[in-house]
């Protein structure tokens, strides 16, 4: 088991390195850029896709995998950068317990 999660833990950081890239550049683009709505996007503007991704971790990591009381990242609450990073620190921060877990053996996969 541990070097299963050793894998997951360094395939995670590929994902955390990524998605920082992904952050830095929309901090490049006006709010107004951020929160355009397209019909054309995924879910509708940069922001939505973004805490999309966050609220999936939240229910899948979060509410399933560690059986948390879950408030999800609220769409309209998140305007920013800064807020989409903070969604995904508090990601981050379940993705890491739930490693533990499974290396210490109180999180079975399925």
């Amino acid at each position: 088991m541990q070097n299963q999660v050793q894998t997951l833990r360094r395939q995670y950081h590929y994902i955390q390195s990524s998605r920082g890239v992904l952050l830095d550049f929309c901090a490049t683009n006006s709010t107004a850029d951020l929160l355009r709505e397209n019909s054309s996007f995924g879910r509708g503007s940069m922001r939505n896709l973004l805490v999309h991704m966050a609220t999936t971790y939240e229910f899948w990591i979060g509410k399933y995998g560690l059986q948390l009381d879950v408030e999800f990242t609220d769409y309209d609450a998140v305007t920013t950068v800064e807020q989409l990073r903070a969604a995904f620190q508090r990601v981050d921060q379940w993705v890491a317990a739930f490693l533990a877990g499974m290396e210490a053996g109180r999180i079975q996969t399925v």
